[in-house]
């Protein structure tokens, strides 16, 4: 009798995915006929969970966050309840930010474990997989901000299968809140559904909170905070929570009859003072997070640069006058701004003027945003250099300008096509003519912009770039950026470690050009020996200048930060988290090829010794061929030219899998 051979070569890599919220997805198993999009799992007849081939037994979803540092474990366990072989598949979408750290799947009693190599050599697996003609694991469509992992394997009649995969990444402060979320939609009802989360912050939890389960990507701009969680808040003490949430199957179906659809969010945020912030030190890392409060507004200088290409026209139009007129409201007196469209030709609401924001000014500007009119082509380097020019002039000598934030927000949707086109020259423009005076924010709106070069360009000049999506909250997306920027509260910020007990370039960035109300600044680096850690924080403030300074001795941990939930190198894996995407920026914004080589050996290095799936790595899990007999050759002889002889074990890739 023929034995089918089970082999498996798995590959996980990280593509890049530009799309807005956060979380684990998990899609229903899948049939014999071949993977499915979500969207087709969204299309296809529901059936009663009864009646399904393959059930989803257990899914538990297990986060620890320590010290904003969230440590997220997906666990699926899925039986084949048919007679014959069926190809199940496990779907976990990421958070963008996210790096892969584990990746394990139990089959038969065996576990296979995850390896993460260097991206190049795993890749050779992943072709010889995808040569064969098996699937190579991509989904077609992806929620906003998120990189996918996908893997189908084909599971014998009755089988269990267990998939594992843990990701971590850092919870960034937007607006006074972190915000942790996880996505579940299993496309069935779930025996056991299962969501832990267990918070610890030594600084002390402010707040926290649940909110229902949110099921439209509208609602997150909306979330009432007066409404009944469906979760159970357990607030263990001042700085530690567990927050779960054990839907019954009476519950999930209450929500729809394929069960919960939606993202299950954490809320919260921890205290802040006017301090030097607060120092974690442990086994020779350091983790520095930096959040004042107590602070006036510092007076904003904004220029918006708005693209009214003929690209432009119809809803992303509509979306950006409301938008802008909402952000007019919201300017407070004493700023200063101006508006610069641009299309074949670039034209400002005032000539070589910044205006200050009374009410009377606010009411003309939101007439001009009104009779906008998207037409022509897109000089985005005239729009850009005429922009920063007319800034320069009237604010160098003006008064009052010393102590002020300034911020280029530069809204587009495409392609530069007229006037200067090369993307290196336009880069170039940028960078000389902001000189490190001004902070350049770009908003992308639509599919059709290039984001990287977006990306490029902002960072090069002290910004961020946001890609804006053509949905219905298109407004509330643009709005949104806008508040994170809107009030300063301290610009130039210099963050120092005295002495020399610092490693030297082992430290993330540490000087800033901006501290923006309900963000933080977070450094990281590794000690040299264990005397006092002492930092000194400069910064200029709306009046004055501030100086603030801390010490900590590196031998003492908070007690809080000892306990079975926290692993004891959680601040190693998050120096080097930082560190890995801190190499990475560095290398798109270089352009000199040995640089580029350098930062990318470093990443690598790291990525490997840490385990974690970055652009430079790809995980593969390998399963051997059992020893074989020649009679039970049969089948695995006609794919391939040398099989193995008896007692021998060679790889046969089954199925590849990838992260998209």
């Amino acid at each position: 009798m023929k034995r089918t051979l089970q082999m498996l070569v798995m590959l996980v890599s990280l593509w890049a995915c530009a799309v807005c919220g956060s979380g684990v997805h998990i899609v229903a198993p899948i049939n014999e006929h071949g993977p499915q999009s979500h969207l087709q799992l969204q299309k296809r007849k529901v059936r009663d969970t009864e009646s399904m081939a393959t059930e989803i037994t257990s899914l538990n979803v297990m986060s620890y966050i320590a010290s904003r540092f969230a440590n997220t474990m997906v666990n699926s366990k899925i039986v084949n309840k048919e007679m014959t072989a069926r190809e199940i598949e496990f779907n976990v979408q990421l958070p963008d930010s996210a790096f892969i750290a584990n990746f394990s799947m139990e089959l038969n009693g065996t576990t296979y474990v995850g390896e993460v190599k260097e991206k190049q050599k795993a890749a050779e697996a992943y072709k010889k997989a995808k040569k064969r003609g098996h699937s190579a694991g991509q989904v077609s469509v992806k929620p906003r901000s998120t990189n996918t992992f996908k893997v189908s394997v084909n599971v014998a009649a009755g089988s269990r299968l267990s998939f594992t995969l843990t990701y971590q990444e850092m919870l960034q402060r937007r607006l006074g809140v972190y915000e942790h979320r996880i996505s579940i939609r299993p496309g069935q009802i779930v025996n056991r559904l299962k969501i832990d989360v267990y918070i610890t912050e030594p600084q002390g939890l402010e707040f926290i909170y649940a909110p229902p389960i949110v099921t439209n990507v509208l609602d997150s701009w909306n979330i009432d905070q007066s409404a009944d969680s469906p979760a159970t808040i357990d607030r263990l003490s001042d700085t530690r929570a567990h927050v779960y949430y054990y839907p019954t199957r009476d519950e999930q179906k209450n929500q729809s009859s394929e069960g919960i659809s939606g993202d299950f969010v954490i809320r919260y945020d921890v205290s802040h003072d006017l301090s030097a912030g607060q120092i974690q030190v442990l086994n020779g890392y350091f983790v520095h997070y930096f959040a004042p409060t107590g602070l006036p507004p510092v007076q904003k200088n904004v220029l918006f640069v708005i693209d009214v290409s003929g690209s432009m026209d119809g809803a992303k139009m509509g979306q950006t006058k409301e938008a802008l007129r909402v952000i007019l409201d919201d300017m407070r007196s004493f700023d200063r701004f101006n508006i610069l469209t641009f299309s074949y030709e670039v034209s400002f609401w005032k000539e070589n003027m910044m205006i200050l924001a009374t009410q009377e000014n606010i009411l003309e500007a939101k007439n001009f945003v009104n009779n906008l009119r998207a037409s022509g082509g897109t000089n985005f380097n005239g729009g850009l250099v005429e922009g920063v020019e007319m800034l320069r002039r009237v604010t160098d000598d003006a008064e009052n300008t010393e102590r002020s934030a300034f911020l280029v927000i530069m809204l587009t949707d495409g392609q530069p096509t007229s006037g200067e086109t090369q993307l290196t020259k336009i880069q170039e423009n940028a960078k000389t003519y902001i000189d490190g005076q001004y902070s350049l924010f770009c908003l992308g709106f639509g599919g059709d912009v290039n984001f990287k070069f977006l990306q490029k360009i902002s960072l090069e000049n002290q910004g961020i770039a946001r890609r804006i999506y053509e949905d219905a909250d298109g407004y509330l997306q643009l709005k949104g950026f806008y508040d994170e920027v809107a009030t300063p509260l301290l610009f130039d910020v210099d963050i120092q470690y005295l002495g020399d007990n610092v490693e030297e370039n082992s430290m993330t960035q540490s000087t800033f050009p901006n501290y923006f109300n309900g963000s933080e600044l977070v450094v990281a680096g590794r000690l040299v020996d264990n005397d006092v850690l002492q930092t000194r924080i400069t910064a200029n403030t709306a009046d004055t200048q501030l100086e603030l300074d801390a010490e900590i001795d590196p031998t003492v941990m908070p007690s809080v930060l000892v306990n079975k939930h926290i692993p004891e190198d959680f601040i190693e894996r998050l120096w080097a988290y930082l560190t890995i995407k801190e190499l990475l920026k560095k290398r798109v914004l270089t352009v000199d090829p040995e640089e580029n080589a350098s930062l990318s050996a470093k990443a690598l290095d790291l990525s490997l010794k840490y385990n974690f799936v970055t652009p430079l790595t790809s995980m593969v899990v390998i399963k051997p061929e059992e020893p074989t007999t020649n009679a039970a050759r049969g089948e695995a002889e006609e794919s391939e030219d040398n099989t193995a002889n008896s007692g021998q074990s060679k790889l046969h890739p089954l199925v590849a899998v990838r992260l998209v």
